[in-house]
């Protein structure tokens, strides 16, 4: 059994302090339950393996009910963007998730079956960060898989005061994007196993074109300003993937 988690909570956008600028987003999508219960139907129809659907959530108003929920956390949650998940790293997660758990971001399209992703045998694996730029970023936290506990020092070396400027201190010196992500890298260095192309895993930034699949696909990731919602109704694919 592996559990399936999601986060989904009203978003926090005013950044982590006076010297840092990690939030800059204007319109942030605010993923609702439909996104929820989209991934979890989803998910049902493109494995095989046996799963718990988990949403960590401060609003679990009209999920599906095969959804668990487990009410969001706060942690470091006034920090804004996606801090606050981080506490996944903690070991008690064996507990509360499961001994071995995938988070998915909501902005993602299942496209095919995934069970060869569910059952990479690594304690960690990660998600390649992609960028048309030079970034130094490799890892993208939208979507991890591990062994619950098995890189607890991400959150314990996490300091709320300090740790903030420290993300802002990377992304100016060694050009690297994101919170989380940013942090994850920082501490568990380079050598970590990836999600990639080769495992079905495409950031729809850079399907060029966009209204057609690679071959080997089977979950593509919306980042940014990209609602899959919104992109069905140009794109057949979303359309015929993203439903109930």
């Amino acid at each position: 059994m592996i559990s399936i988690v999601v986060f989904k909570w009203k978003p926090v956008w005013k950044g982590v302090g006076v010297k840092t600028k990690l939030h800059k987003a204007k319109n942030p999508v605010n993923y609702g339950s439909e996104h929820v219960n989209v991934l979890y139907h989803s998910i049902k129809r493109n494995t095989t393996v046996p799963f718990k659907f988990i949403c960590i959530t401060d609003d679990p108003t009209e999920l599906d009910q095969n959804i668990e929920v487990i009410e969001l956390w706060d942690k470091c949650r006034h920090l804004g963007g996606c801090l606050n998940r981080m506490f996944v790293f903690d070991k008690s997660m064996a507990t509360l998730l499961g001994d071995r758990f995938i988070c998915i971001d909501l902005d993602c399209v299942i496209v095919s079956n995934i069970d060869s992703i569910l059952n990479r045998s690594e304690d960690f694996v990660i998600n390649q960060f992609e960028s048309k730029g030079s970034h130094n970023q490799l890892y993208n936290g939208g979507l991890f898989l591990m062994t619950a506990g098995s890189r607890q020092e991400v959150w314990d070396q996490f300091d709320f005061a300090s740790s903030p400027n420290t993300i802002s201190e990377l992304h100016q010196t060694k050009n690297m994007v994101g919170d989380d992500q940013s942090w994850i890298q920082h501490i568990l260095g380079n050598n970590e196993s990836l999600f990639t192309h080769a495992d079905g895993v495409y950031d729809y930034n850079f399907l060029n074109p966009k209204d057609i699949l690679p071959d080997n696909a089977k979950i593509i990731l919306l980042p940014g300003k990209f609602d899959p919602s919104i992109e069905k109704n140009h794109i057949s694919w979303i359309q015929e993937h993203w439903r109930i």
